[in-house]
């Protein structure tokens, strides 16, 4: 406590030149001196000012001053700039472009008040510790006692035995979002949510419903470990009671931990990744048994000590893997491993090395650089960390070692945000404060898009799949910006979803670099991780609410900066909109999934599915893609609007001369309603139709497919009953343009001026 030594003379003398020192004199000053010389109280806070502040309902102040009142009368839902609100941590007032006295979490440092401007940097730690300008406070969440304030939507777990609180959380959690429903679609029902668990040991049993993420805080993987509760599964997920099998198993993720239960059920497709795990025991990635199948999913940089059962798992991507090798090659699509070694710590045998495409890929990245997604640790004082990876080379884990990477506290260098926050909130806090932005579980509806600029270090992390949607009015705004001036960027863990109406014409939803980028750029410029895209979703209104608005942009991502790396997406132009009667889905409206112009651009891990183009489309040089799993759409598009005419439609189309494309899956799946009676198409799909059919692969040279692709498979869905028509199926795995030909159209494979390099030999597959 400051003691107050002026008398109230002395004090109005000093009084009557505060308005011309500085705001720290003023801090000073408000400390020695509660009074001015006429009496009045500069400092309610004060002892000698305490009675008077009780009673005066202005409560104004030149800075923060103590509580008189309960804080449930004092901490409104939402504030306005300039309004009065409690400091966190503290029992102190403040107003707007004020500071609160320092705590904890803040290194003692002071801090802006939650109700001051975006543009306020006054105080000691330049961003708040609570914000809530249009943002509601909401209580904290199961278990928090920690000075950033997570949400309602994360739910923090200490080791020990689990309250009824938290037990009743997490039952509510599987009851309610377990189930494939129409409600798959309503935030409202199905929430984005993380659970966080403290480093120690845990038991619990939970089944991973949608839109749910597990994490750990250790700042290692064995720090959090995992036993099986009373009910003794541990983590799973698999297709009990869901109406699809697997097969609309999305949107979930297991992270930092380590599992010791007996097996380790995943059973996913797509959106669902493991990621920096220690799996003790066996993983087993689908079921066994007819109708159990499962499409796609993700694994980096775990640990497996036993067996890897695929079973009717379509294809799978791997990554810096310690782990047995797959037990067989992928039938349909791809089981890709990349930069992985076994028990012993021997690398896998190169594909390369291995005859024609045979399912099963393993890729060698021992001489290429790679950083890992950062993520969030706490230590024993309750202080959260942001864990920010160095470069090293992706063989196997990278805490093998037992070494944590570098990092930094909250307080030096995060902002985190919750759902109701402005664009232009996020926007100051990255390019005026040099902030890196956690995003609180919730749906982000934007009144601008994020930009992120001349930054040589930015992180944007969502946590239990953020969602982040354009609600604004900018044909040519992509929702995230990332300009040719930045540098070291990570984004990672994030949902990005197309608009309604005044989204529909969108540009990309991540856009890096914009067209026309220097190309000279000699390392890595960031890395994108975990990253689902889809052009239906949170906004999403079922039929018995009427139509849907239709709702797209131009490309889901678009590259044109040098050297970006991508790990683990997927992007979805939505098939179904959470309603059987709408199978397929008719608003989504995305013509390519990825566009690449940028240098040196490496993705692993990518699926892309539905465009109404192209849906990748690669013109930069010294690309690479390892792991690719692409689908066709099921129609030319809504009966409602004009039939698709594209001037292309290939799944992969690489324009450049050097590229390349290790362990992919293209498919083409036919309205599976068809039955013996005949061709059935949907009433509200155009039907599919490419003159000559459709080609999987497209390349400009020859020696791009032939000297730089290895383990692609290219596959028909149809019934078994029916011989589908030539224009509503792959007929050509790759084409190309003839030498001296003009295919800058890119034209239909019955075109003179078309070669097909590798034919369509598949037998199809039946359904």
């Amino acid at each position: 406590q400051v003691v107050h030594v002026f008398s109230d003379a002395a004090c109005g003398v000093l009084a009557s030149v505060r308005n011309m020192i500085s705001m720290w004199t003023k801090v000073l000053l408000l400390a020695l001196c509660p009074r001015t010389a006429s009496g009045q109280c500069v400092d309610p806070g004060a002892a000698s000012c305490a009675a008077e502040a009780a009673g005066d309902p202005e409560r104004t102040s030149l800075l923060q001053t103590s509580r008189s009142k309960a804080p449930q009368d004092l901490a409104p839902d939402t504030c306005g700039v300039g309004d009065h609100v409690p400091c966190p941590g503290s029992g102190n007032m403040c107003a707007g472009d004020q500071c609160c006295p320092g705590v904890n979490a803040t290194g003692n440092l002071t801090f802006p008040c939650p109700s001051a401007s975006a543009a306020f940097a006054g105080c000691e730690q330049e961003g708040k510790v609570g914000n809530c300008l249009t943002v509601p406070i909401a209580p904290g969440p199961v278990g928090e006692g920690q000075d950033v304030h997570w949400g309602d939507d994360v739910v923090l777990i200490k080791p020990g035995a689990l309250s009824p609180e938290v037990r009743k959380r997490l039952k509510d959690l599987e009851e309610r979002q377990w189930m494939d429903t129409d409600d798959q679609f309503n935030p409202e029902v199905y929430r984005p949510t993380a659970v966080f668990l403290y480093p120690g040991d845990h038991h619990l049993d939970f089944k991973v419903p949608y839109y749910v993420s597990v994490i750990g805080l250790g700042k290692l993987p064995t720090e959090t470990v995992l036993h099986p509760g009373d009910r003794g599964i541990g983590l799973e997920v698999d297709c009990d009671k869901l109406p699809h099998g697997s097969l609309n198993t999305f949107w979930r993720s297991v992270e930092n931990l380590r599992l010791t239960q007996k097996t380790f059920k995943w059973w996913v497709s797509q959106a669902a990744p493991l990621r920096s795990l220690h799996i003790d025991n066996d993983l087993m990635l689908a079921g066994d048994q007819p109708g159990q199948y499962a499409s796609g999913g993700a694994m980096m940089n775990s640990f497996v000590g036993g067996s890897i059962k695929m079973l009717s798992q379509q294809q799978w991507y791997a990554r810096s893997m310690q782990m047995p090798p797959y037990e067989r090659p992928a039938g349909i699509g791809s089981y890709v491993c990349a930069g992985c070694i076994d028990h012993a710590g021997k690398s896998f045998e190169e594909s390369w090395n291995q005859p024609k495409h045979h399912g099963l890929s393993n890729y060698d990245m021992s001489e290429k650089v790679f950083v890992e997604k950062p993520y969030i640790a706490v230590d024993d004082t309750g202080e959260f960390s942001m864990m920010f990876p160095d470069e090293r080379s992706p063989a196997g884990p990278s805490w093998r070692d037992n070494r944590p990477p570098p990092s930094y506290s909250f307080h030096r260098g995060v902002f985190v945000a919750r759902p109701g926050i402005s664009g232009k909130e996020i926007n100051a806090q990255i390019n005026k404060h040099n902030k890196d932005i956690v995003f609180t579980p919730g749906v982000y509806k934007l009144d601008d898009n994020i930009r992120i600029k001349d930054q040589t270090s930015c992180v944007l992390l969502g946590l239990g799949f953020a969602t982040l949607v354009p609600d604004y009015d900018c044909e040519e705004c992509s929702l995230i910006q990332v300009d040719n001036d930045s540098y070291n960027v990570r984004i990672a863990g994030l949902m990005l979803q197309t608009g309604g109406a005044r989204g529909a014409t969108n540009a990309a939803l991540l856009q890096w670099g914009f067209a026309g980028a220097d190309q000279s750029h000699v390392g890595v410029r960031g890395y994108i991780y975990d990253l689902c895209a889809r052009s239906i979703g949170a906004d999403y209104k079922a039929p018995r609410d009427g139509p849907q608005s239709p709702s797209g942009a131009s490309a889901f991502v678009e590259i044109n900066s040098p050297s970006v790396v991508g790990d683990n997406l997927w992007l979805w132009n939505a098939d179904h909109c959470g309603s059987k009667a709408t199978w397929p889905c008719t608003a989504s409206r995305v013509s390519t999934g990825l566009l690449v112009r940028g240098t040196g651009v490496r993705m692993y891990g990518l699926m892309a599915e539905h465009a109404q183009g192209d849906i990748v489309y690669w013109s930069g040089e010294d690309g690479e893609v390892v792991f690719l799993q692409v689908e066709f759409r099921y129609g030319m598009g809504p009966k409602d609007a004009d039939k698709l005419a594209p001037r292309s439609n290939v799944a992969y189309l690489v324009d450049a001369k050097r590229h390349t494309a290790v362990g992919g899956g293209i498919y083409l799946v036919v309205n599976p309603k068809d039955t013996q009676g005949g061709l059935t198409y949907s009433s509200k799909e155009w039907p599919l139709h490419m003159s000559g059919g459709f080609a999987a692969i497209w390349v400009d040279h020859e020696s791009t497919y032939r000297e730089g692709f290895k383990d692609f498979s290219a596959k028909n869905f149809y019934s078994k009953h029916l011989v589908w028509p030539v224009e509503e199926r792959i007929t050509c795995k790759v084409a190309g343009c003839r030498p001296n030909k003009d295919c800058s159209d890119r034209p239909a494979l019955d075109s003179s001026n078309v070669i097909c390099y590798d034919t369509h030999d598949d037998k199809p597959t039946h359904f």
